[in-house]
């Protein structure tokens, strides 16, 4: 986390200045501790703004799928209730034409009822509603393509997760980890496949037409992700209570005389 904040340089003159003595020696060690400190706090606070936007977007996606839902149920009721009138209709006219004689025609009208309610019925298992969502600044795209540099992310948060541990050239970083975790379980659809395809365009892109179904994925991944940022936050306490543990002066120097 250190060297995510640019702060080693800093930590590495505190333990020089720590081993003097005097009253330099412990100003220096205030002055030192206290740009770390700068530099943790500017952190968390880069982490707090990331994470309201991320909760700003989520909420975004929130709205338009409750519009959606709403509109759903809705159209659930109305299809419901066509089904109902389109049967109890069949079923009056089929009656009615074989207490006629005409028992042919009651067999058309139940036929031509049944294919009426089988229409309604598809029309309400298949049929969804969408609307348009626009995503210019697109977070979720910034973690799929994980550019050099991010014009969405503070610096130190992309540092954070873009950065490779240490001593380990080959492990993953957080933005790859969350990432991978996109694709776990054929979450954007089959590898390879158009359905994949479309996915990727739709949520990595400038925006498009959603489904409800589209918008559950989609605030489903901005909470990966931000899970994921929230994280930076414990190894920036971490980071607070090593600085602040250490003692102003080398051990059995705490007074200094006049």
């Amino acid at each position: 986390m250190a060297d995510v904040l640019g702060a080693v340089p800093l930590l590495e003159r505190l333990v020089e200045t720590e081993r003097a003595r005097g009253l330099a020696a412990e100003m220096q060690t205030l002055r030192l501790r206290q740009a770390i400190m700068d530099r943790i706090i500017l952190a968390m606070v880069d982490v707090s703004s990331t994470l309201a936007v991320i909760d700003c977007e989520g909420e975004r996606g929130d709205a338009l799928r409750v519009r959606l839902q709403a509109a759903e149920d809705r159209r659930s009721r109305r299809l419901g209730l066509a089904s109902i009138l389109v049967g109890a209709a069949t079923a009056a006219l089929s009656g009615g034409l074989s207490l006629g004689g005409a028992s042919a025609g009651g067999d058309i009208a139940g036929i031509v009822g049944g294919s009426a309610e089988a229409s309604v019925a598809t029309t309400l298992l298949f049929g969804k509603a969408s609307g348009r969502l626009r995503t210019e600044r697109n977070l979720l795209r910034e973690i799929w393509e994980r550019p050099p540099r991010s014009d969405l992310f503070p610096r130190t948060v992309w540092r954070y997760l873009t950065r490779r541990p240490a001593g380990d050239a080959a492990g993953r970083t957080p933005a790859e980890a969350v990432a991978e975790e996109w694709r776990a379980g054929e979450r954007l659809g089959p590898s390879g496949s158009q359905l994949e395809q479309e996915r990727i365009a739709l949520l990595f892109g400038p925006g498009g037409i959603y489904t409800t179904e589209e918008l559950e994925m989609r605030d489903a991944m901005l909470d990966l992700l931000e899970a994921s940022i929230a994280l930076m936050n414990e190894e920036l306490r971490i980071l607070v209570i090593e600085v602040l543990e250490r003692p102003l002066l080398p051990r059995g120097h705490e007074h200094i005389g006049p």
